[in-house]
């Protein structure tokens, strides 16, 4: 993913889809079951984010409005975060809001961990010296399957 500012990461790179779906799994490891019918997303996560950052009201609105799923709102999360090089200042408000953080996740996960989350966010502000240019309104990402259809055997 190595890039200048002035050149954006746009949906059409396979290191892009495959970035984004390696933070959804980091996201989705070590979720409480919240959800008493169907599958939990980590989006029952971040859609708290706007208790920690009351400013990302809007942002939370318009991406529950584009998409009906929790998988596909986590993804269209990630990929605005990214767009608006806001993933790590978002993922930080969560994860140091304790309460938040513990209702929502098990106590061996990777944000309950502090050493291990501080890691996980170093990393994350990294990328906010790349542009990313990804898509927030793709139908698809409502499919519990989205990851297999779009998958690029030759990127690993």
């Amino acid at each position: 993913l190595s890039t200048s500012r002035k050149e954006a990461i746009f949906e059409d790179n396979p290191y892009a889809a495959k970035l984004c779906f390696i933070l959804e799994r980091i996201l989705s490891l070590g979720l409480k079951d919240t959800v008493l019918i169907g599958k939990c997303y980590f989006w029952q996560y971040v859609r708290n984010l706007d208790e920690c950052l009351p400013s990302t009201s809007a942002t939370l609105r318009s991406i529950r409005e584009t998409t009906s799923s929790g998988c596909g709102r986590g993804r269209l999360f990630l990929r605005r975060a990214l767009n608006d090089c806001s993933l790590a200042d978002y993922m930080s408000a969560l994860v140091w809001n304790k309460e938040v953080t513990e209702k929502h996740y098990k106590e061996f996960s990777l944000l309950r961990n502090d050493e291990e989350a501080s890691i996980f966010l170093l990393l994350l502000e990294n990328l906010n010296s790349v542009q990313f240019a990804l898509h927030v309104s793709d139908p698809e990402v409502d499919d519990p399957e989205y990851w297999t259809k779009i998958s690029d055997p030759e990127v690993d």
